[in-house]
């Protein structure tokens, strides 16, 4: 599935779509769109501040990047390649950043079916009720968001989504954002509070509005109480 999402995304750059794409400002808002990129590699490659106007609002770590990225040997030449290559290879890693995060909720759903005696038996005896999968959903929940099937769901819902396809078939920075915006959600869910509050920090950097996760993050990040202690002493 990932590898035929990576192709889809890179056809349609092939195919000039990414042309067509660059200039629809509901998918590209301005606030993500690389031509103002464009213009502060021309300027900073002139020796000129991207900053001395009023045109150029990026980051400037994400203009040294993009700089990087440009300096690779053919990146002139075949720009709108070399991009499409690292947009499309940036969608894969968010879509395996949903699919686990949904694969962590359906982990989650499954151990709060048992008692915390069973926990505290043995790692062994959870791990063998949890592969017998005793607990199933309602019948009146669909096929695809049955537990077993949820993670990838998620996976090829993200991938094969209209808008994250034509997203990533024009160069942009939302990508970047996007990926960084899941993988603090994947930290924080997972408790690791170094990752969760450094891919935070970069998701803020280069947008302001992540920072409306911080509440959401900390309550991730908050002590649980023991799996199947059902929150009681």
């Amino acid at each position: 599935m990932a590898a035929l999402g990576f192709v889809v995304r890179l056809f349609l750059v092939w195919i000039g779509v990414d042309e067509w794409v660059s200039n629809r400002p509901e998918l590209i808002p301005a606030s993500h769109s690389f031509k103002d990129i464009q213009e502060g590699l021309f300027l900073k490659s002139r020796g000129l501040s991207p900053y001395a106007g009023d045109s150029f609002h990026h980051p400037p770590l994400l203009l040294e990047f993009y700089a990087v990225v440009m300096s690779l040997p053919g990146a002139k030449s075949y720009a709108k390649y070399y991009l499409g290559f690292l947009s499309a290879l940036i969608d894969i890693c968010i879509a395996w950043t949903l699919q686990a995060i949904a694969r962590n909720v359906t982990i989650e759903n499954d151990t709060s079916n048992y008692s915390k005696e069973d926990y505290e038996q043995s790692q062994d005896y959870v791990t063998e009720h949890l592969m017998e999968k005793e607990h199933r959903p309602s019948k009146k929940i669909p096929g695809f968001l049955m537990d077993e099937t949820l993670p990838k769901s998620v996976f090829c819902a993200y991938l094969f989504n209209p808008i994250s396809v034509l997203t990533s078939a024009s160069p942009s920075t939302k990508p970047l954002s996007t990926l960084f915006v899941a993988a603090t959600l994947l930290f924080a869910q997972e408790q690791r509070l170094v990752a969760t509050s450094f891919c935070l920090a970069l998701s803020t950097y280069l947008s302001l509005h992540p920072a409306a996760l911080l509440p959401s993050c900390a309550a991730l990040l908050a002590p649980r109480p023991p799996p199947g202690s059902g929150g009681g002493g």
